[in-house]
């Protein structure tokens, strides 16, 4: 059985990092500073990928062409199968001028560019990223703002730190971790762990409480369901 060697360079970590990154790094090149087609930057990109896996890392052939073949499968269903979808609806949208109208209405509500990027990196791409995910959110969102006037590049940042906000799933999976183990939490990690947990389970007063700030009185709100678990009760 093959064992996978995290130092293959000269038992070097840092070395052999560098060298694993060499594949992302041609993407990079052949997309960025090149301008090639994205298939054949992606197909340049794979061809090192193996060639680093083979010659630097000793991974046998077999295996690497199977990882390949997976890797390849993963893109085409789960991904490339969502996105195909949402960008099919986008372009039906454009194609109909039903996007035009979205876009003029959004417009319309305000002249301020602040809320315009509210309304449409927000939410907006919070609808993409309920639709869609993946990358349509950045992608659709930042075509909206720089069809508005929005500079593409800020357009492309204010989008990418937008839809950080509609995937906290990360959020509420670390927080039932550090629920579980908050025994062996440090204070200032306890507080926190409670700060948030009472965030979540609407108990907006104990947490201004925690941050040692005065609630407004404003009671209790229905708790956050976490995937198949409630945050209740005390820490």
């Amino acid at each position: 059985m093959w064992q996978h060697n995290y130092e293959p360079i000269a038992g070097s970590l840092g070395v052999s990092a560098i060298v694993a990154a060499l594949p992302i790094v041609v993407l990079f090149v052949m997309l960025g500073v090149l301008r090639k087609p994205a298939w054949m930057s992606a197909v340049t990109a794979l061809a090192s990928a193996l060639l680093v896996s083979l010659v630097v890392y000793r991974m046998p052939f077999n295996l690497a062409i199977i990882s390949t073949i997976y890797g390849a499968a993963f893109g085409i269903f789960p991904i490339a199968w969502i996105v195909f979808a949402s960008i099919m609806l986008y372009r039906l949208a454009v194609d109909t001028g039903k996007f035009e109208i979205i876009k003029d209405t959004i417009a319309g509500l305000t002249s301020d560019r602040r809320l315009q990027a509210m309304f449409i990196a927000f939410s907006f791409g919070a609808f993409i990223e309920g639709a869609a995910g993946f990358g349509a959110p950045v992608a659709i969102s930042g075509a909206m703002l720089a069809g508005l006037g929005f500079n593409p590049f800020y357009a492309a940042g204010i989008c990418l730190l937008a839809n950080t906000a509609p995937s906290p799933e990360e959020f509420f999976e670390n927080l039932e971790k550090a629920v579980a183990n908050i025994d062996h939490a440090s204070e200032g990690e306890r507080l926190l762990i409670q700060v948030a947990q009472a965030g979540v389970d609407g108990r907006g007063d104990e947490q201004l409480a925690l941050l040692g700030l005065e609630g407004d009185g404003g009671g209790e709100q229905p708790p956050v369901e976490l995937g198949q678990h409630h945050l209740h009760g005390e820490v």
